[in-house]
């Protein structure tokens, strides 16, 4: 059993939001300690992080900053009867949590023991999403990929009279907006904002241009069929930028707008930072992984017909 308080999850959840957010959509990584505090029953403990360089797709912690604080754990828990072991955890922000060849090498990192514990942290389909991996070194190699118990995670569900003063009281507007990218239009669904900017003409031109008006207006029947039309976007996105037919300035202000076509029906893309990680993202991953649904907010608005499918 696998357990961590939610204080001591907010933390690393803390860390992995502000380099995101603070580092262009930087990964972070740090330690923990994994207390055993009854027999088989395991708690992450005291997570922090270390000097490091971070980017969208790596971190890589210091190793002498590393080895000082293998040795003041040591030091610090001479006297500490429980039995416990170091854990290493790392962000993959919106990327989703996976272990990819850099992540397995690092663990490899840690074999010099019975058995080790590492962490990745992500937030593409769920706040909380994670895997936590148990890696045995002795007397034979071998992993199991599992997930933490959180433990009092606060209760996040909205009051029924607030639904309900909501539904009484909000309604949506007719679609009447267009999208458009490249030469194709698309039905957006007005749920969301757009005339409360007074002075749209001072905004960025890829907004202005996103909500022009178009001929050849397109709207969904389904949601697979957004999905497909996603797809194609994102593909065709990539390949121009593999084939060096356009700038990464250009593909990035492409992407922006397919994610915002995206958004409309719930749906979320994964955004590179950095011309080297598009690259790497666009060999290593499939269509599909650069396309996340919201499930929340679709659940959420499909129980007020707003999105009409699941």
């Amino acid at each position: 059993m696998y357990n961590v308080d939610y204080k001591e999850w907010k933390k690393i959840q803390g860390y992995a939001h502000s380099a995101h957010n603070l580092f262009d959509g930087a990964e972070i990584g740090g330690m923990a300690i994994m207390e055993e505090k009854e027999r088989g029953e395991w708690w992450l403990k005291d997570p922090v992080i270390l000097t490091q360089t971070v980017t969208g797709g790596t971190t890589t912690l210091d190793k002498d900053e590393l080895a000082h604080y293998y040795t003041d754990v040591a030091m610090k828990r001479k006297k500490n009867p429980l039995r416990y072991r170091f854990l290493w955890w790392h962000s993959h922000h919106t990327m989703g949590a996976f272990w990819s060849p850099t992540d397995d090498k690092a663990i490899e990192e840690m074999s010099d023991g019975d058995f080790s514990f590492s962490l990745v942290v992500s937030w593409k389909s769920d706040p909380n999403e994670h895997i936590l991996r148990v890696s045995y070194w002795d007397p034979e190699e071998s992993h199991i990929d599992t997930e933490f118990d959180i433990i009092n995670m606060p209760n996040k569900k909205i009051a029924k009279s607030i639904i309900k003063e909501v539904t009484e009281k909000c309604s949506k507007p007719v679609n009447t907006s267009v999208m458009t990218i490249g030469n194709r239009g698309f039905q957006k669904r007005d749920w969301r904002q757009t005339s409360i900017f007074e002075n749209r003409h001072k905004l960025p031109a890829t907004y202005n241009k996103i909500v022009a008006d178009s001929d050849h207006m397109d709207s969904f029947s389904s949601r697979s069929e957004v999905y497909a039309t996603l797809k194609s976007l994102i593909s065709a996105n990539n390949a121009s930028l593999l084939e060096k037919t356009i700038s990464f300035t250009t593909y990035s202000e492409q992407l922006a707008e397919i994610d915002l076509l995206a958004l409309q029906y719930d749906y979320e893309i994964i955004k590179p930072f950095e011309l080297n990680i598009a690259i790497s993202w666009i060999k290593s991953k499939s269509t599909d992984d650069w396309i996340s649904l919201d499930t929340d907010t679709a659940t959420w608005n499909d129980s007020f017909n707003q999105g009409g499918w699941m």
